[in-house]
Parts: structure tokens; sequence; C-alpha cells
């Protein structure tokens, strides 16, 4: 019989079998990437202490971690997990499969489930700081945040396809909603502060096994490098994950994003159709700095609101309210969200739109000589090509080098192409199509 301890330095018992029966129940033989590794097995009954981060070892630290943990065979000290090598099960292969996923034969899933049970309850005080607070009152929103929540809570082995932005003033609640989301995905949830932790080489060990990451104060929207990533991580089903010191692999992607900030830039949003991940919402001020409001909230989240919270979240029907689990492949458009286009869009897009907004531009020759162009609306307008990448080139940063392609930005922003004429070459529009739309927005 095994120990009760799943503390992996714990003893493991006074005899041979009652020190493997120990073993078998911490440890699992497991291939990564076509290396054996013996991988620690969570507490079920302590996930409050569990991190889904794979922890493993190889055979010879395995032997030698358990070195000190001799039992007699007969007049011979041996160690057990010397025979545990030889006796235990092996897997093929390790998982994170939560539902309605299914563990292939053989394969050892690491998702052992929630950390809070679902308890029918009054639910009421959290589903309107959502509802008035996080979505500012907005039915078509709140519709959509509840759905997104549903499904992270009903089906976890799914990718929704899109993310939740949050923007908005400190001591409004951004942290607090994340915290709500952190707390029904965990263990498999992650607050992240550093855009590096999403990104970076090894993000993927940590990202692999979230159905959450809650990301604060995290600024993408600057590195074109870095905003192909993060689209790719909202919606990509894989994810390659390099645990140290063992061969890379590829793991499916449940990950679902919030992002929170109060900058005007927070993710990409690019305009081209891959605006649909984002869901970008400012939140309401309404209770700014309001202790005593967050008290209340808080209290929930630390009582009995947030497993009656999660109670309604699993017996929520979306086709009892006119949606579908589809839905949330395509986010609601917002202002917001028009907003952040275009304070992502690079600075010299924003300087061509705001030259044909403002009807005309003035620029200087190579030889320093001074003119004013001024464009007719709806008429065709041309400048010379030199000229205007000088202009532009003025409005350049480091991440807008490869837009000096002057042909490429006209067609891009206006679907228009360069002409020449009598070996001047100039840049030409003569309609304007698929310009930036930036509106002002007040909650």
């Amino acid at each position: 019989m095994a120990l009760p301890s799943w503390d992996i330095a714990a003893p493991l018992g006074n005899i041979m079998s009652e020190a493997i029966a120990t073993l078998k129940k911490r440890w699992r033989v497991v291939s990564v990437g076509g290396k054996v590794r013996f991988l620690r097995v969570p507490d079920p009954a302590n996930l409050s202490a569990y991190s889904p981060t794979l922890e493993t070892m190889s055979k010879g630290e395995f032997e030698l971690y358990h070195a000190n943990r001799c039992v007699m065979v007969g007049e011979t000290p041996k160690n057990p997990a010397s025979v545990f090598v030889d006796l235990a099960q092996r897997y093929s292969a390790i998982e994170f499969s939560p539902p309605p996923e299914n563990t292939a034969e053989n394969g050892y899933n690491l998702y052992r489930g929630r950390q809070i049970q679902a308890v029918q309850g009054d639910a009421k005080p959290l589903k309107e700081f959502i509802r008035e607070v996080v979505c500012g009152g907005r039915t078509d929103l709140f519709d959509f945040v509840w759905l997104h929540m549903a499904h992270a809570v009903q089906r976890p082995g799914e990718k929704p396809q899109t993310a939740i932005v949050l923007r908005g003033k400190g001591g409004c609640g951004k942290r607090t909603v994340g915290i709500i989301f952190e707390r029904l995905a965990a263990p498999y949830s992650l607050p992240i502060s550093e855009g590096e932790h999403v990104t970076g080489r090894f993000a993927g060990q940590h990202l692999s096994t979230a159905i959450v990451a809650v990301c604060t104060e995290a600024l993408f929207a600057g590195d074109p490098k870095v905003n192909g990533k993060i689209k790719n991580l909202v919606t990509a089903e894989s994810i390659l994950v390099e645990p140290k010191g063992l061969p890379p692999i590829n793991m499916p992607s449940y990950t679902r994003f919030i992002f929170d900030s109060n900058d005007e830039r927070v993710v990409p949003i690019d305009g081209n159709g891959s605006e649909r991940r984002y869901l970008v919402m400012e939140i309401s001020d309404a209770h700014k700095d309001d202790d005593a409001y967050f008290d209340k909230i808080y209290e929930e989240i630390e009582g009995n609101g947030l497993p009656a919270l999660l109670w309604e979240l699993e017996n929520y029907r979306p086709e009892d309210h006119g949606q579908k689990w589809s839905d949330l492949r395509t986010a609601p458009d917002t202002p917001e969200r028009r907003k952040m286009h275009w304070h992502t869009t690079s600075r010299v897009k924003r300087a061509m739109v705001r030259m044909i907004e403002d009807g005309g531009v003035t620029m200087k020759t190579e030889s320093g000589q001074t003119f004013r162009y001024n464009f007719e609306t709806g008429e065709p307008f041309r400048l010379p090509q030199s000229e205007l990448r000088r202009f532009l080139r003025s409005s350049m940063n480091e991440y807008d080098a490869k837009d000096g392609d002057i042909p490429e930005l006209m067609s891009e922003l206006f679907g228009e192409t360069v002409v020449g004429d009598e070996g001047q070459e100039y840049a030409t529009c003569s309609k304007h199509r698929g310009s930036i739309e930036c509106e002002e927005y007040s909650p």
C-alpha cells in the first residue's frame, strides 16, 4: 500500500512493495520528445498548490534523488527507484487534454480538473459587475463576454479564436475581472506582466498548460515581429514547447488571452480582417477608486460568489439565448477597437491618412525649396515620389522601415499604384479607398 503523502521528499515506506506503490502514485514514466523522463504527479486533492508546468527528472536524477531512501531486501539495502525504473508502466506521450478532448491511448493527461467546485447560489453581484462595469452596460458585449466565459468553463479543450482586450484608467476594475477569469480556470491560468512571458522562446512551456492567460499592462502593438506572434497565439491550435534540457515538442493550445492596459496601444489592430480576433472594450470608471464597492466584489470572489458564478456558467446553454459556440470566432466591432486600430497603425501610414484628411501637405525638395500641395475632394492628386518619401521618412521609426515602399503603401491604404510621367515618378491617388477610420469615443 502506498504512503498517503504526495510530497516527493517524504518517506517511501519501510518495505520494497510499499516504496514501489508510493513511487507509482507520485511519478509517471513518459516519453518527451523521444527522451524518457520521470514526471511528477500532482496531488489531486491539493490543486491550489499545483503548478502545471512540466516537472521531470532523467533516470539518473530520479535514482539519485531517492538514493537516501533505500530499503532492506534481505540483508542488502536497495534503492527503490532503481526497481521502479524496471517495473513502472510507460506512457507514450504527455498531453494537456481538457474536456471535451480525450486522452490518447497510453498518453498521460496533465489536466487534473479545476480548483473550485460549482455551487448553486447568488451570482448576481459578480454578474452585474461584468455587465455594468466591464461591459459598460452594453448588452451585445456582455452576451459575448458571458459566452466566452461559459465556453472556458464548459469546453476548456477548445480554442475560441478570440481574445478580450480591456482598456481603462487604474482603479476601475481591470485587474479584478482578470482575477475572476484566472480563478475560474485555476490552476490552469497565468497572470502575465512581461511580454517575454508571452512571446519569448520558453513561453510555450507555461502557455501549453494554460486555459486562461491574463496579460496585465503588457504592450505588444509596437513591434511587427511581436504582432504576428500575438495574432498567432490567439488563434493557433498548437504551440511549440521547449522544456529546458529536452527536445522541442508540439502540444495543443487552448489558451484564452485577456489583455488589460491603460495605454492606447495594447494589441495590434491591423484592419486587414485579423481585427475580428479582438473584443476591445473601455471599462467603465463609474466605480473608480471606490473601495467600498470593490470590497464587496472581492468578498464575493473569496466567498460564495465565485462558485455560484461557476454554476451559472456550467449550466448556460447558448441555444436558449439565440447563440452558438461558433459565435466566439468573430468578436463584436466596437468604437474602442477602431480607435485602437488608429493608435496601433504605423506612424508612416497615419501621416499619409492625415495628409489626405488635411487636404494637402507642405514638403521640401532635396535642394531645400518648400512646396505646398493641395488636394481637391474627390479629385486625383499626384506627388513627386522622392519628396513624398523624404516627407514620410521624418515620421518613421525602427518598426516602420518597410513602409518606405511608396507603391506598396499607396496600394495598401488607397488601392492605388504609382505611375511615371515624363521620366518623373509620381504617387497617384484617384480615390480614397480603405482609409483608416479614427473616431473619438467617450464611454
